[in-house]
């Protein structure tokens, strides 16, 4: 996870690569489900209802930040284990 990203990563590399980098993980879903993307602007975490959700996720932090910019990279709450 050195150097630069390869010219077709996503503009959001900083961001996994941080994780990556500071945390256990080893996968990243980087997705933008229409309906979370709403629910995001209006809240700052999301709680799945689904038993998947609860089981392996139950919470989402809703970061802000302008894609790309470095920003996102520096939240603290990407780092914390949601479960």
């Amino acid at each position: 996870m050195e150097g630069g990203a390869p010219q077709d990563a996503s503009s959001e590399y900083r961001v996994h690569r941080a994780v990556y980098q500071k945390s256990q993980h080893a996968a990243i879903v980087h997705a933008h489900p229409p309906y979370a993307v709403a629910v995001s602007l209006v809240l700052d975490k999301i709680i799945p209802l689904d038993s998947e959700g609860e089981m392996f996720c139950p919470m989402i932090p809703v970061v802000q930040g302008r894609p790309g910019t470095g920003r996102l990279q520096q939240e603290r709450r990407l780092m914390k284990p949601t479960f």
